[in-house]
């Protein structure tokens, strides 16, 4: 004797251009040998599905493109057991076939050894969904660490914008990234864990304090200006040396206008170098407009080249006369209005915060 059989879902949503696996329980009864799935249209009552399969596996598959999407169905199953007895059909269950989003994150971006990388420790993940007319209800973003372990994850948001910011990401430092997303026909969709690197240069900001004696008010007025380092990594990899230098042997740094440099702009640039390769730019500033500032040591001195809306400047230090090649330098560059400086000179002093 047959028992009747019982799907797990009563209403299922699946993609109809992919197999889907029908699943359903009996409980007591004969062994199954076959069952027979049926699936009709729910607007024409038309049988779209009909088949039976040998398996002692309480499931059917159906193989991608035998339905369609956007339509609804209604599916019942029932089984067999060896001597070709059959039980009764099972209670109806509805299936909507939808097609499953397209998920990416679309700001993450590769270097020049193709790794996907971001350039800061706090992070604006941002994503993008393609629908068949499906509309967004909700999405959650999750972070994994470089073993694909959750280590943090976003609440579940209902607004259209499709971004989340994670903090405190390691340099150098491997993560795995992925946006859930679920459609208001509760079509759930992912972009799977997409890994990923925070490549920036450590954070060091310097404070200028200046203490100023207000003796007709008997009060000490503080004055502080803070100095913050812009750089980011182009490329390649940086590693830092007793806490104090960044060394770029085996990569490169950069400033553009994201950072807040601005060519056209007034601007103090101060920086301490040594071991500089003769010819090779060293420090390289880039805005918006396609202007650019090269830093490069060349015969002995420090050479500026700025190129800006096709006009080239250049400006040169003093000799420098350098015997050691770990012999630091110290130089300072600025810029006002169309006017641009340099000097440069060798230090002895150890350089501290």
């Amino acid at each position: 004797m047959l028992t009747k059989p019982l799907l797990l879902q009563n209403n299922i949503i699946f993609d109809a251009t992919k197999d889907y696996k029908f699943k359903f329980n009996v409980i007591g009864g004969d062994q199954v040998f076959k069952n027979e799935l049926k699936i009709q249209d729910v607007e024409t009552n038309n049988t779209v599905y009909q088949k039976i399969i040998e398996s002692f596996q309480l499931q059917h598959l159906i193989y991608k493109n035998k339905l369609k999407n956007k339509v609804e169905y209604k599916a019942q199953i029932r089984t067999y057991n060896i001597n070709g007895d059959k039980s009764d059909w099972s209670d109806y269950c509805i299936i909507r076939c939808f097609f499953t989003p397209t998920v990416s994150i679309t700001n993450l971006e590769k270097d020049t050894g193709g790794r996907v990388i971001i350039r800061n420790q706090t992070y604006d993940f941002k994503g993008e969904i393609l629908t068949d007319g499906d509309v967004l209800q909700s999405y959650k973003f999750f972070l994994y660490d470089r073993d694909q372990i959750l280590i943090d994850k976003s609440p579940n948001i209902f607004d259209k914008k499709l971004e989340y910011q994670f903090t405190g990401l390691d340099n150098e430092t491997k993560y795995y990234i992925e946006l859930k997303v679920l459609t208001q026909n509760n079509v759930e969709a992912t972009t799977g864990l997409v890994e990923f690197t925070p490549v920036y240069i450590k954070p060091r900001t310097k404070s200028a304090i200046d203490l100023i004696n207000d003796y007709e008010n008997a009060q000490i007025k503080i004055e502080t200006n803070v100095i913050q380092i812009l750089f980011r990594i182009l490329d390649g990899t940086i590693s830092y040396e007793d806490s104090e230098w960044i060394n770029l042997n085996k990569g490169s740094i950069i400033a553009e206008d994201r950072d807040g440099f601005d060519v056209k702009g007034n601007w103090s640039l101060k920086m301490y170098v040594k071991d500089l390769k003769d010819d090779k730019p060293f420090v390289t500033l880039y805005d918006e407009n396609d202007g650019y500032i090269e830093f490069v040591m060349y015969n002995d001195r420090i050479h500026i080249w700025k190129t800006q809306d096709g006009i080239f400047y250049h400006v040169i230090s003093q000799k420098l006369n350098i015997q050691d090649k770990d012999e630091p330098i110290v130089i300072f560059a600025t810029k006002q209005g169309e006017w641009m400086s340099i000097e440069a000179e060798k230090v002895t002093l150890q350089i501290g915060c």
